[in-house]
């Protein structure tokens, strides 16, 4: 892989070109800030097909423009919302036609033909033809047909025949490509593959969504954008799935946000639009950039493309690893001397990293000046004037040989880093962690001591490490209560393996004491330390991931609380004390992924009891209604099904998507009509004439869910001339509708009778109602055949394979998190989703490294 340019810090700014209030688009847009939004975008992705599609569509539309805000801060956050969008929907704009039906492909004769999943030959149903729209129907689409295996290249569909997604915004189903085409002056019908193979076709229909679909909201994207939304945009592209995201689709949304916050950075727009219109999207905001999981919302882009750098010679260069070019010039910590990322053992190589020594033959020559911050390989032979960016909680594992000429801080700063663990510290998990951890320990101690003085005022001799043994015949009666900010001018002479006073003592004493004894520093060295305990010494000392009570050589607490508190001070308090002494805590946490709130006590005892918590990072809540409110604001029945009772719903009508019907919001099946309690983001109806009037595209006989047909009708009214009445009452006998085939069933499509809307195949009914979820894993958790396919366990950094856990490794089982991306190989998935892990096939297998 290539190194990276410094040249790419200039693109945020080449972005933004000031040329009146309003600007032409692709003013704003430049080449180098598209290629910054989207590095790796592929054919049909092309600027000048951009440029071009939005010039054709303003001049056809003069009465709805896109990009084109009263102020250029308008129309910059116009174009950051819609390439965050679309830079979504495409996979970065490397998807020209969606993953589930066309993933497998093959040309013949320069005409592409698809393999969906699952499909072995034989007629097939586009799944995203709908019968109910026909070229002369209101609303109209293109017509359905059965679509044959191809001659050409049997086992495939011909492409040209599917009305799939495709582009930028991933068009599909026969309405939308007979409405678009009418509008691009393109015949989509025949020909709807134009979209995935005409670079100006492909953006103008990514444009006409933008600017003229409403989806289920009324509203098109252009006017959420124009009213000051983002979240308005997202319900209708996919409100359905995304507000607020269902259990399996948060990384979905994580990385929709992700991918806007990128289009805004390199746009330099000042500030995201709102959130609101879009339910739980402002929580899923708040909680992935508090994880590290939506990086791009903390700053953080990823780098794009650059020209590779100079080939080595004697001349040397400057390539040097970081996590930008920035923190690459600045640090001139790792070099890169061949210019690949291969050689950076954390971050990425790049070029022109001026600020740093030349490299020569691989190796960093001194310069006439100081670095600008200190590296974790020191690469000057003076120390830089500027302190470490924190210093770690925990001292270095050994001392230094030689105390330093100077110190390496002008001043300490107050926030140190805390102290990594395995476990994560974030407060609320994601479905799929960051990429790369961010707060994984730096590879390899400090050459220097902490950032952190410990003395008020220099000592006039620098002092060996104390020993941990006191020395002294008592020990002063208390320390001081906090360490001075005020760094000392001559460093100590050798670091100590663990800080034991928050002040320097005033008076040398014979030998040190753990408890610091006066408040000035002692002008005599103090000896080595020893390694030994002190002889009956115990008390509650950290062991991993809580603490123990017993004998140690480390520092000793007279509580776990205590113990807890100064140690392990990422973890809430309450769970490190429960888990250091064995006594359950019974406060509560989320587990977010099933939408629930768990009690820690035994998991034996019955809901809402989970046991003890999993991720040690989680906040726990002294109620289970103060746990759901807080971290799952997006099920209303969270109470309800913590406690394993049955949500009841309000009675009232709402649109079912699953089912694209309207139902009586109430358990599924306690009722005729009945479609399962909705969620806090479904509109409620009072009637159902005013829920069928929401998806009007939808027949009144086909729109309720559930419907009943009339199966008998007896009798007659009559009244005889004698006056007595002798009638025969009309009886009406109405019977549910149902019939045989493939439905959805909760994360799943199941085969049998139902009244729910029913497909031929397993992978008819995952492509059209499961669409968030890799279409093999549905078919596969359908019919309980596994996909032996690869997903990737982020947390213990590799990837399982879904087949039978029993089987050995790498086989994992099927994954639990349903929205994981599946790959073909094990090499694949360790490439693309563990890249910061050189042993993950090896791990994976359960090999040693090599």
């Amino acid at each position: 892989m290539p190194c990276y340019s410094k040249a790419i810090a200039a693109i945020i700014m080449a972005s933004t070109i000031q040329i009146g209030l309003t600007a032409a688009p692709c003013d704003l847009l430049t080449q180098d800030a598209f290629d910054a939004i989207s590095p790796d975008a592929t054919f049909p992705y092309s600027y000048s097909g951009f440029c071009t599609a939005v010039t054709n569509w303003n001049t056809n539309n003069p009465s709805n423009q896109i990009f084109m805000g009263a102020t250029e801060a308008d129309q910059k956050a116009e174009l950051s919302a819609f390439m965050g969008n679309i830079r979504h929907e495409s996979d970065d704009l490397k998807a020209a036609r969606e993953y589930y039906i066309c993933q497998v492909q093959t040309t013949v004769n320069d005409k592409v033909y698809c393999k969906p999943s699952g499909y072995n030959g034989g007629p097939y149903n586009d799944p995203y033809c709908s019968t109910l729209h026909t070229p002369t129907s209101d609303p109209a689409g293109c017509a359905c047909t059965t679509i044959p295996e191809s001659t050409a290249a049997p086992g495939y569909l011909d492409a040209d025949l599917l009305f799939l997604g495709r582009g930028a915004m991933q068009l599909s189903w026969n309405y939308n490509y007979f409405y678009a085409g009418a509008d691009l002056n393109v015949d989509l019908c025949t020909n709807p593959d134009l979209v995935a193979t005409d670079e100006e076709v492909n953006w103008g229909t990514a444009i006409w969504f933008w600017t003229t679909s409403t989806g289920s909201t009324g509203t098109t994207c252009k006017e959420y954008v124009e009213a000051g939304s983002f979240g308005g945009t997202v319900k209708t592209i996919n409100g359905g799935l995304e507000c607020p995201a269902a259990a399996s689709h948060y990384g979905s949304v994580v990385g929709r946000l992700n991918d806007y916050c990128i289009a805004a950075n390199v746009l330099s727009v000042d500030n995201l639009l709102s959130l609101g219109e879009c339910s739980g999207l402002q929580g899923t905001f708040d909680a992935c950039k508090l994880a590290g999981s939506c990086p791009a919302c903390n700053g953080e882009n990823p780098p794009p493309p650059s020209p590779p750098p100079p080939s080595p010679g004697p001349g040397g260069n400057h390539n040097y690893c970081g996590l930008s070019w920035a923190d690459a010039n600045s640090q001139c910590g790792e070099s890169c001397y061949g210019g690949t990322n291969e050689e950076c053992s954390s971050g990425l190589c790049y070029a022109d990293a001026t600020s740093c020594p030349t490299v020569y033959d691989g190796t960093p020559q001194p310069t006439s000046q100081p670095t600008h911050a200190p590296s974790n390989s020191p690469t000057t032979a003076a120390p830089s004037p500027s302190p470490t960016p924190g210093p770690s909680n925990a001292p270095t594992s050994q001392p230094t040989a030689e105390p330093t000429s100077k110190p390496t801080t002008s001043t300490p700063t107050s926030n140190p880093t805390p102290v990594p663990t395995k476990a994560p510290v974030t407060d609320a998990p994601t479905a799929l962690p960051t990429p790369v951890p961010s707060n994984a320990p730096t590879p390899q101690p400090t050459l220097g001591p902490t950032s952190e003085p410990t003395t008020s005022a220099p000592s006039s001799n620098p002092t060996p490490v104390p020993t941990k043994a006191p020395v002294t015949d008592a020990p002063t009666a208390l320390p001081t209560p906090v360490p001075t900010e005020n760094p000392t001018e001559a460093p100590t002479n050798q670091p100590t393996n663990i800080p034991t006073t928050a002040l320097p003592t005033q008076p040398p004493t014979a030998q040190p004491t753990n408890s610091p004894t006066t408040p000035s520093p002692t002008p005599v060295p103090t000896p080595l330390p020893t390694n030994q305990p002190i002889p009956g010494s115990a008390g509650w000392y950290v062991d991993g991931d809580m603490c123990t009570l017993g004998q140690s050589t480390q520092t000793l607490y007279t509580s776990a609380t205590a113990c807890c508190t100064d140690q392990l001070s990422w973890m809430s308090n309450e769970l490190c004390v429960s888990l250091s002494t064995g006594v359950p805590t019974n406060m509560f946490y989320a587990d977010q992924i099933a939408s629930v709130c768990k009690q820690d006590c035994p998991a034996g005892n019955g809901l809402p009891c989970g046991g003890s918590p999993s991720d040690l990072s989680l906040t726990l809540y002294s109620s289970i209604e103060l746990c759901c409110a807080t971290k799952i604001p997006w099920e209303p029945s969270c109470v309800d099904k913590s406690n394993g009772n049955e949500p009841q719903g309000t009675g009232k009508y709402y649109v079912n998507w699953s089912y694209g019907k309207c139902a009586l919001d109430c358990p599924e099946g306690s009722a005729a009509g009945c479609g399962g309690v909705a969620s806090s983001w479904d509109v409620k109806h009072d009637t159902q004439a005013a829920c069928c009037s929401a998806i009007s595209w939808v027949s009144d006989s086909e729109c309720v869910y559930g419907a009943t047909t009339t199966t008998s009708t007896t009798g007659a009214t009559t009244t005889p001339t004698s006056g007595t009445t002798d009638a025969t009452t009309t009886t009406t006998t109405t019977t549910q509708v149902t019939a045989t085939g493939w439905y959805v069933d909760g994360d799943m499509c199941t085969l049998g009778q139902s009244t729910q809307t029913l497909y031929t195949s397993a992978t008819a009914c995952c492509t059209n109602q499961l669409s968030w979820m890799s279409n093999d894993l549905c078919v596969s958790i359908s019919t309980g055949v596994p996909t032996n396919m690869f997903y990737a366990d982020q947390i213990a950094s590799v990837c399982k394979q879904d087949c039978p856990a029993g089987n050995g490794l790498p086989c994992g089982g099927s994954p639990s998190d349903l929205s994981l991306t599946l790959y073909s190989s094990l090499a694949s998935c360790c490439s693309t989703k563990i890249p910061w892990e050189p042993s993950c096939v090896d791990k994976s297998n359960g090999d040693e490294p090599q």
